[in-house]
């Protein structure tokens, strides 16, 4: 055991809120936050009418039982198992030190195949069309200060550190990939995702080993919130409201956040989860 994580174990503190917005009928967006066990998940459904609420409830609480069963099985894949999956810390898929990885990319593959197969069923019965969601994720393991981060589509992972806001996610969106290649061509709509937890056999998510520091705080939101709200003005907001040491326990933090957006117009759906280390 590591003598500073004996004497001075990192704890967790978490908040969360979602909302229709200000012009949906529905709430597709889904959420999940659990200090017990690490999970924080934003999921944003696809398909409306039911079919993309349906889905981000279904692959949160996939991969919400799936890991609470797993969290202790240190039994990884074999490297040639992982080809398909888009990851950032190569040395540590397959490694017992940080076998979580495995896990987190397990848990998604079976919350895509559950979905993906209901799509296959939906459309050949009634010809219905498909959903899928948008996932993004912090898994904290404390006793080994790091944190697992994962997404699939735009919804974001932020770490705010030291007064500074840090997007740790990538976007899997036309706009983006449009923004990586240099800006080309006409400006694509910023809600075209390119990839999604559902739609298609396979899935990509990128995955991400971070380390975990006293005083951080990370965000997990939908694109209600940024889309919404500029990285700045949130920034901002956390810089502000942190250093205010008269706030119990930023408990409040997550639902102000969405009153912003809201206030801004709330023209999607927005999902906020906030997580302090302390």
């Amino acid at each position: 055991m590591n003598i500073l994580n004996f004497f001075f174990p990192l704890k967790l503190k978490s908040s969360g809120m979602t909302d229709k917005g200000q012009k949906r009928a529905l709430n597709e967006d889904y959420i999940h936050y659990d200090d017990r066990s690490g999970l924080y998940l934003v999921a944003d459904g696809i398909g409306g009418h039911g079919n993309g609420d349906y889905a981000s409830q279904e692959t949160v609480k996939v991969i919400d039982t799936y890991l609470n069963e797993h969290q202790n099985d240190k039994n990884v894949k074999g490297a040639e198992q992982l080809s398909n999956v888009s990851y950032e810390n190569a040395g540590d898929i397959g490694s017992k030190n940080f076998f979580e990885l495995n896990h987190i990319i397990d848990a998604i593959e079976l919350a895509n195949e559950k979905i993906y197969k209901e799509n296959q069923i939906r459309q050949a019965q009634s010809n219905k069309k498909g959903m899928g969601t948008t996932l993004s994720g912090c898994w904290f393991l404390p006793k080994k200060r790091r944190v697992v981060i994962f997404n699939c589509g735009d919804s974001r992972i932020y770490q705010f550190r030291d007064n500074q806001l840090i997007q740790k996610s990538h976007d899997h969106s036309m706009r983006q990939h449009w923004i990586d290649n240099g800006r080309v061509g006409p400006k694509p709509a910023a809600n075209i995702i390119l990839r999604a937890i559902g739609p298609r056999e396979m899935v990509l998510p990128d995955i991400e080993l971070a380390d975990m520091r006293r005083g951080d705080t990370w965000l997990i939101c939908s694109d209600g919130l940024h889309g919404m709200i500029k990285d700045s003005e949130i920034q901002e907001f956390l810089a502000n409201r942190l250093a205010n040491k008269k706030l119990p326990n930023h408990e409040n933090f997550s639902s102000r956040l969405v009153d912003k957006a809201n206030y801004v117009g709330g023209l999607d759906n927005i999902s906020v989860v906030l997580v302090h280390i302390h």
